[in-house]
């Protein structure tokens, strides 16, 4: 009762003195509803939010609420609907994030050319917020150990680990397995997007990114021992494509790619718009869909 009271003043005392037609938030998960029924109550017309990551099944993957969710591609607000979420329509438009870290970064940078980039995320503790089944630790080491594993496999090949830049790199899981390994620690301030466009392969067990980059036709898939990680992969057909299972299909992966040299997700280029648009000018067509619906 307290919180749905607090949310009723606060979002009182803001609309009414500040009436507009479209109010948006860059992050899908703290849609409100009591939020939306006041901003309408005072002349609003079009409550958004755009899709900042992964639907991730978890505390706050519940009944998202707004007129306008836009979204990365034509799928991935499969999960919000099924989750409880309410819109009144659905826009893809691509990454939000990544037209402005990567299409509209025009800073230079001399950076080194990697076969794999395995992206990190904000980390995975033991009985932390993400873990929520009995293996999902287990399951993370062993993504960590696979990758440490294709090091020793392909050794004259350049892997990389890529985190978030402000991640505690030093008191973490993944210092642990990945310390004194063929496998190079990147500086975590480089941009993310940039270091692995330029990669051959691109994994990760839960980044974002590796929807992002099919919009520019990457090789980037998540590795899923077991397919256990639903929190983050969706059990679906068109999803399959991303994920990686077993170690053998990693291999098969890393060495089509490696010694054969070919572009693994050429067959997928028409499925990619599934995971997200082409980014470059997502804020214009998020400007031209917001003036449409007000004009």
């Amino acid at each position: 009762t307290i919180s749905i009271l607090n949310s009723y003043f606060y979002y009182r005392s803001i609309f009414k003195k500040n009436i507009s037609n479209n109010c948006i938030i860059f992050q899908h998960y703290h849609s409100n509803a009591i939020k939306n029924f006041i901003f309408k109550k005072y002349g609003g017309k079009n409550s958004c939010i755009i899709q900042k990551n992964i639907h991730s099944l978890g505390f706050n993957c519940f009944y998202y609420d707004a007129d306008i969710l836009f979204t990365f591609g034509k799928r991935t607000a499969d999960r919000c609907i099924e989750y409880g979420g309410n819109f009144k329509k659905i826009k893809p438009v691509g990454s939000f994030f990544m037209e402005y870290y990567f299409h509209k970064d025009n800073s230079t940078m001399n950076l080194s050319k990697y076969d794999i980039i395995l992206l990190g995320g904000n980390g995975n503790k033991k009985n932390g917020y993400m873990d929520i089944y009995d293996d999902q630790f287990n399951d993370y080491k062993t993504h960590l150990n696979w990758i440490v594993k294709i090091a020793e496999l392909y050794p004259n090949s350049k892997i990389g680990f890529k985190s978030h830049s402000n991640f505690n790199f030093k008191n973490s899981i993944e210092y642990e397995i990945l310390k004194n390994t063929k496998v190079d620690i990147i500086d975590p301030k480089i941009n993310s997007y940039k270091i692995s466009n330029k990669a051959d392969l691109i994994f990760s067990w839960a980044s974002t990114m590796i929807l992002e980059l099919r919009s520019i036709n990457k090789n980037s898939f998540f590795i899923d021992p077991g397919g256990r990680n639903i929190q983050f992969n969706e059990k679906t057909k068109y999803w399959s494509i991303l994920r990686l299972t077993t170690y053998e299909q990693l291999v098969k992966i890393v060495d089509g790619s490696i010694n054969n040299k070919i572009n693994l997700t050429k067959n997928f280029y028409d499925q990619n718009s599934n995971f997200c648009l082409d980014s470059e000018n997502t804020s214009k067509l998020i400007f031209n869909e917001l003036n449409k619906n007000t004009a």
